[in-house]
């Protein structure tokens, strides 16, 4: 396989995996790869166009959901009932997982950190 193509042995096939969180836009702004080669992204989750969640996703190495972490390998997070919640950094810390947060609390904006335990669950 030349360097620079799609690895076809990831992701079922096709060399990605794609992951819905809600029903509306979601993204993934940052990825890390742990000492197992597990991949962990984190970003956001959209239900409508003006309501969006942290979201964290785990992968095994080859792309398939890790189901370990949250049952299904994806987690999405509600830090406040009002507003909007963003993932813009990620850390592994061990076998934990830390995402810088972006907080929008209506006109103000935070910043915030939030981390989970090895199998998905919030650390608070």
């Amino acid at each position: 396989m030349p360097n620079g193509t799609l690895d076809r042995s990831f992701g079922g096939g096709d060399g990605f995996v794609t992951t819905q969180f809600g029903s509306h836009n979601d993204g993934a702004w940052r990825m890390a790869v742990d000492t197992q080669g597990r991949i962990v992204a984190d970003g956001w989750a959209g239900e409508s166009a003006s309501s969006y969640d942290l979201a964290v996703a785990r992968y095994l190495p080859n792309g398939s959901p890790d189901h370990s972490f949250s049952g299904d390998g994806k987690l999405r997070l509600q830090v406040l009932e009002q507003g909007d919640d963003y993932a813009y950094g990620l850390g592994l810390a061990g076998d934990k997982v830390v995402a810088g947060l972006h907080i929008q609390n209506g006109s103000t904006l935070e910043a915030g950190l939030a981390r989970f335990l090895p199998g998905g669950v919030d650390a608070r």
